[in-house]
């Protein structure tokens, strides 16, 4: 049987720089589409996306003390790296990672990896608060994968 306590910090890296990178990679989608339609609606989900989440995974990422300081760096610059991909969404990229279909696997897939952090931590320390993230992130990867989301 797996040794629980060195899967748990895994996962936990694992899924926070998944659903890191994917938020980079929405905020470059974004900014392609404020950039080609300017409307309201787009602006302000724009600048909504990067004060209430992009802007604060990026401080979570800047100061977790627990990763090194090259890693933190690194995670950065494929950050800025993924963000501009979203942006310029070059030709030599494959069509379907721009669709809302591959987002959406993207994201159940980096749920996965939290809901696994959380019942590793949770199995391995018998506490229930990581038991609760594990479940309400199989609830949100099963609701990206199984739900059509209505935009605006």
């Amino acid at each position: 049987m797996a040794d629980l306590s060195s899967l748990s910090p895994t996962a936990y890296v694992l899924g926070a720089a998944s659903l890191y990178l994917g938020f980079s990679g929405v905020l470059g989608v974004l900014l392609r589409a404020i950039g080609h339609h300017r409307s309201r609606p787009t602006v302000l989900l724009g600048a909504g996306y990067i004060v209430l989440l992009f802007l604060p995974a990026t401080v979570f990422v800047l100061f977790r003390s627990g990763w090194p300081p090259i890693m933190r760096l690194a995670l950065l610059l494929i950050s800025g790296a993924v963000i501009l991909l979203g942006l310029l969404q070059p030709v030599w990229t494959p069509p379907q990672v721009w669709r809302p279909t591959f987002g959406r696997r993207y994201f159940a897939a980096a749920m996965a990896l939290s809901a696994m952090w959380g019942f590793s931590l949770g199995l391995s320390s018998g506490t229930l608060f990581p038991v609760l993230v594990g479940l309400s992130s199989i609830a949100a990867g099963a609701a990206a994968l199984f739900i059509e989301p209505k935009l605006l």
